[in-house]
């Protein structure tokens, strides 16, 4: 599958359009622009900030994001649980911090971005990644690398332990409820792959599909769930989104998306 996602989405560097967008983008159910759990290389204007919304049977997110640049995305995040075992710990509600940095925008080759997810949250859901993004019409199309909760499937080894040995081991992910540290950013022996598409039509609907690669922390489900998530957003209200999402594990998810545009 991860293979097959790659040779589609290099068939389709030829075609030319941008779309970072607020009609063709929302927050994902992290907080984050991108598809449904994963992120994506596009970004909103400078200054704009999003709310979003999410609930299903086993977390409600509260987020905000914002851009003080057009090239920085910051993002806070409220999870409550009912996971009793994360409960016990936390106290039911989670706190947590993501940042995305813009590397290019699109032209002749994709925009790329790199992210941390919730890098000063507790370990299990801390997350880094490489995106890259390239849009055609009404389509936009992701592909990216993942580590640490990003990283369900381990595709392939981390070249990054050819730079520094000490990345080979995400020590924090193994002590479950430890907040994550710097030293295992981009860290542990495998990366995941993970991508999809944006599709508009009608100029009302926003249609998502995605290849999964994150963990879920809230949800205890067998290895042989099929991480294809979709779903589908309302976009003929100005700047505000209500979605209906199926994940791979058979839950469906509620969100809401405002995006402030200042």
């Amino acid at each position: 599958m991860p293979l097959k996602i790659i040779k589609i989405f290099f068939a389709l560097l030829s075609l030319n359009i941008s779309s970072d967008s607020l009609k063709y983008n929302s927050l994902n159910l992290h907080g984050v622009i991108g598809l449904i759990n994963t992120p994506s290389a596009r970004f909103f204007d400078k200054n704009d900030i999003s709310f979003s919304y999410s609930d299903n049977n086993s977390f409600e997110v509260r987020s905000i994001s914002f851009m003080p640049f057009d090239f920085i995305e910051i993002s806070s995040s409220k999870i409550n649980t009912s996971n009793q075992e994360i409960v016990n710990k936390f106290d039911k509600e989670i706190n947590s911090t993501s940042i995305k940095l813009r590397i290019k925008e699109e032209g002749i080759w994709p925009a790329l971005a790199i992210g941390l997810n919730k890098f000063d949250g507790p370990s299990f859901n801390a997350s880094e990644y490489f995106v890259a993004n390239y849009g055609q019409g009404n389509i936009d199309f992701s592909l990216g690398i993942g580590w640490g909760a990003l990283n369900k499937h381990d595709n392939a080894r981390n070249k990054l332990i050819d730079i520094d040995d000490n990345l080979a081991i995400r020590e924090s992910y193994e002590k479950y409820f430890v907040d994550v540290v710097s030293r295992d950013y981009f860290s542990g022996s495998h990366i995941s792959f993970f991508g999809g598409i944006n599709y508009v039509f009608d100029e009302l609907f926003l249609f998502k599909i995605e290849y999964d690669s994150y963990k879920d922390p809230f949800n205890e489900v067998s290895g042989d769930e099929s991480s294809i998530n979709y779903g589908i957003e309302y976009i003929g209200l100005k700047n505000f989104n209500i979605g209906f999402f199926t994940t791979s594990n058979d839950e469906s998810i509620f969100k809401v998306n405002y995006v402030l545009d200042l």
